[in-house]
């Protein structure tokens, strides 16, 4: 017993001491560069800040105004091409704003406000006639380049103007003596006498940082650009940067500068904070090699079996969740490894000694959880039966059943989540007391209704097993109750529909073989038709008497077949590809009323040939977006369909009529046969009026343009009122 308690006070001492060594050193490896061996003059945040000052300088104090800036102010050949072509080419660019405005206009004019539609057009001709100005002459372009500049540089030196406070505060520390060789004016901040020498003053012995001017090194210093990324104008090639005047002298910050600035206290600060990193690094590698030398000489690692510390519920867990947990804990792991300097260098001395301290707690506690963890896992892949179970009772495996309708599935998963959250909910209470005022309210409100509304879809659920059971067993009862629209109740209402829908569905699959069979017979007549007279004229032409008229009068009738069938077989193709979806719409803005006028127009010949009066009536014009070829296919073969199958000397209406935000265009006519009251069939492939089939038609033409109807959103429906028959084509305009 006695043994074991050393054993296990080892064990925490070595484990202790690595985490201590460890985290300390992967700390210093990720942060540590910020401070180990580096001056902090050679930091990126002195770095920063000096550069901030210097150009500061030169705005402040080297007398780089707005007005000496602006006269430098030149615009190439290439910036007035770049400017004048920005968006386009001149029609192009006219295009647009007649585009930009043409809604506005087309509004305004149906609301008949004649100020408004003048105002619309002045504002467009204003700006296509600037635009207009930019192509005509450079000397325009120009102005506008120069204008645009000139906002820039006052923009950028009153951004400057807001810093001076900045500027003046960081003078403070810095020390500077400048001559611009080419004027000969000398820039310092130290009273100097004539008789004085500004080696006096400056001088490596006296200064802590210092830097020639020149000194060879790229200074060309822009921070406030970043203030300007909304704007075109380059304001590097504008205003006169630090490293392009011609200066020598010498800049730096002194020994004696205030404690009070800002650069002195960030200095002070950066020593102290070496000394200690340097400190805290030397003895996490101790704490390390420590640790180590005690596991090479008492074994304390081979002594103690990490397996034992595994919990017995761990079996219980599926292997995939522990695996997560696995993932978020060596996450944790090296989280609170690399983090210990994460708030050193912003922190006091204070918060850095208890965030260490947390890391250490943390990161010992991360590494055990990771070592049991690691543990359980290499004992469950070593056994090859162990891992198999492990699989099969993990969640990704038992996901499968988990939609089952046997089970309660969906309910459970319900229950888990409100469970989860309620969980989270209690934990976040204990963890911040104020939250109690909202988990209540949320415990009794949500958690508690979804816990009684489960327990009445459980109930619904079995309900609705017991009636399916009754439905195998022949046992037709009446409607489950189907209130609501949860899930349960959508089931009840689609059983009752299975149930109700089972005779219809048996008539329907009566009527869809008799249909199928008319098909194949259809199909087949109208093909065999043409095909049976191309093959016995073909056989009447091999005879060699045949006389040169009668030759004639063959090939014609010929002819006349062949192309009667690739109508027929072009209009199947077509038939199949629109109820298959295979065709795609090329839609644009279209007039419908042109269309069907289009349509009409080819027909024309045929209509004065019949004995039939059309009488149609049509606005002006009617715009939609939709396929016209498309569309215009649809109008043909309806207006086909009434020259074929109307009674002769009858009056054919045609109608298209604009309601709110969809067109109705309607056809009707008498037809010369009886046509039932099964309309639907209508639609079908080789349907015809003429069930004798002996018209033209090849009997897909409502088929089809029903297809491209629908294939536009819109409907076409067929009402036959005795003879009557009218088809009414409904569009969306938009």
């Amino acid at each position: 017993m006695d043994t074991k308690w050393k054993n296990s006070l080892k064990l925490f001492l070595v484990l202790l001491l690595i985490t201590i060594g460890f985290t300390g050193v992967m700390s210093g490896l990720s942060r540590g560069n910020e401070y180990i061996g580096r001056d902090f003059f050679e930091s990126e945040q002195f770095k920063s800040e000096h550069n901030r000052y210097l150009e500061q300088l030169n705005i402040f104090e080297l007398g780089i105004t707005p007005k000496n800036t602006k006269e430098k102010i030149t615009v190439t050949e290439e910036e007035i091409e770049e400017y004048r072509f920005r968006f386009g080419e001149l029609p192009e660019q006219i295009g647009s704003i007649k585009t930009q405005y043409e809604g506005q206009i087309t509004e305004a004019e149906a609301a008949k406000n004649k100020e408004l539609i003048e105002t619309y057009k002045a504002e467009r001709d204003k700006k296509i006639n600037d635009i207009m100005a930019n192509f005509q002459s450079d000397k325009v372009v120009k102005e506008k380049i120069s204008k645009d500049k000139e906002r820039a540089v006052d923009a950028y030196f009153q951004q400057m103007t807001k810093n001076r406070k900045e500027f003046l505060e960081a003078d403070k520390a810095y020390t500077y003596y400048l001559e611009d060789m080419d004027t000969g004016e000398v820039y310092t901040n130290l009273n100097l006498d004539s008789e004085d020498e500004v080696s006096q003053y400056i001088n490596k012995k006296d200064m802590l940082y210092l830097r020639s001017i020149p000194d060879g090194e790229d200074r060309t210093y822009y921070s406030q650009f970043s203030d300007f990324e909304d704007t075109d104008i380059d304001l590097e090639n504008l205003i006169e940067s630090f490293a392009e005047r011609d200066l020598e002298g010498q800049v730096g910050i002194s020994k004696n500068a205030p404690e009070s600035s800002l650069i002195m206290k960030e200095y002070k600060d950066f020593n102290y904070k070496q000394k200690v990193i340097y400190g805290y690094l030397l003895a996490s590698v101790l704490f390390l090699l420590i640790g180590v030398f005690i596991i090479r000489k008492s074994g304390v690692w081979k002594n103690i079996e990490i397996s034992k510390f595994i919990p017995a519920f761990y079996s219980k867990i599926p292997a995939d969740v522990l695996a997560v947990i696995s993932l978020v804990t060596i996450f944790l792991l090296g989280n609170h490894i690399t983090n210990g300097l994460q708030l050193f260098s912003h922190s006091p001395m204070y918060y850095f000694v208890v965030s260490v301290i947390k890391q250490i707690f943390w990161t010992a506690l991360f590494l055990v959880l990771t070592l049991i963890q690691g543990s359980w896992f290499i004992t469950t892949l070593k056994n090859k039966e162990n891992l198999q179970e492990a699989w099969k009772g993990s969640l990704i495996y038992q996901a499968k059943d988990l939609f089952l309708v046997r089970r309660t599935g969906v309910q459970m998963l319900i229950l888990l989540g409100i469970t989860f959250a309620t969980g989270i909910g209690i934990s976040v209470v204990f963890m911040e007391n104020e939250a109690v005022i909202v988990f209540i309210p949320l415990f009794l409100f949500v958690t508690v209704p979804a816990v009684i509304y489960l327990l009445i879809q459980i109930g619904k659920f079995n309900r609705i097993v017991r009636y399916t059971d009754e439905l195998v067993n022949g046992q037709y009862a009446s409607d489950l109750p189907a209130k609501g629209n949860s899930t349960l109740s959508k089931l009840a209402r689609n059983i009752n529909s299975l149930k109700t829908g089972v005779k219809t569905s048996q008539q329907e699959q009566a009527k869809s073989e008799r249909l199928k069979t008319e098909l194949i017979t259809n199909v087949s007549h109208d093909l065999r038709t043409p095909l049976t007279s191309i093959i016995t004229y073909t056989e009447l032409l091999k005879n060699p008497n045949l006389s040169e008229e009668e030759r004639t009068g063959y090939l014609q009738i010929i002819d006349r077949k062949s192309k009667r069938l690739k109508v027929l077989i072009d209009d199947l193709f077509e038939a199949s590809k629109m109820a298959s979806g295979s065709i795609e719409l090329v839609k644009d803005r279209a007039d419908i009323v042109q269309l069907l006028q289009q349509s009409l127009a080819e027909r024309d010949e045929a209509i004065k040939q019949s004995s039939l009066q059309f009488r149609v009536s049509m606005p002006d014009k009617c715009v939609a977006f939709v396929d016209g070829q498309k569309l215009w296919r649809v109008f043909d073969n309806l207006i086909g369909n009434i020259l074929n199958y109307s009674l002769e000397n009858t009056r054919v209406y045609i109608s298209v009529t604009a309601e709110r935000d969809r067109v109705v265009i309607t056809f009707k006519n008498v037809t010369k046969y009886e046509l039932g009251d099964n309309t639907d069939e209508m639609f079908e492939r080789f349907k015809r009026g003429d069930t004798s089939r002996h018209t033209e038609g090849s009997g897909l033409g409502l088929a089809i343009a029903k297809s491209i109807v629908d294939l536009h959103g819109g409907t076409l429906d067929i009402d036959v009122d005795g003879d009557l028959f009218k088809a009414v084509v409904m569009l969306d305009l938009n």
